[in-house]
């Protein structure tokens, strides 16, 4: 008697989620403009990376693909740094929810808001 076996081999890719607090950078009662979002990203292999920009009036999202970095973790250019201009204007809070299939690297993340005048 002879026995054959097949292996399938079947890779799923793993959802991965990296949701920040909703912040009032220690002032609630004030509004706020968020001008700039920095976000420092490593390698993932080209995999698509959704980024969504939370506030209490709502949201808006943006789709970063990484192609062309180094897949060494020593190399300097595996981390590459991306810039969000939104218009996230007279808010209370502000957030964000990174999302991606596959490997998600996140090193740093960076935000740049105003304060506004007056309390509401």
């Amino acid at each position: 008697i002879i026995l054959e076996f097949t292996k399938t081999i079947v890779e799923n890719k793993i959802q991965c989620l990296l949701q920040s607090k909703m912040f009032d950078f220690s002032a609630a009662g004030y509004l706020k403009n968020v001008d700039r979002v920095s976000i420092a990203f490593g390698n993932n292999g080209g995999e698509p990376i959704n980024v969504s920009f939370l506030t209490d009036k709502g949201s808006e999202s943006d789709v970063v693909t990484l192609a062309g970095s180094s897949i060494d973790e020593r190399d300097a250019a595996f981390v590459t740094v991306k810039n969000f201009y939104v218009s996230a204007r007279a808010v209370r809070t502000f957030g964000v929810k990174i999302e991606c299939e596959g490997p998600l690297i996140i090193d740093g993340l960076s935000l740049q808001y105003r304060m506004l005048g007056g309390v509401k």
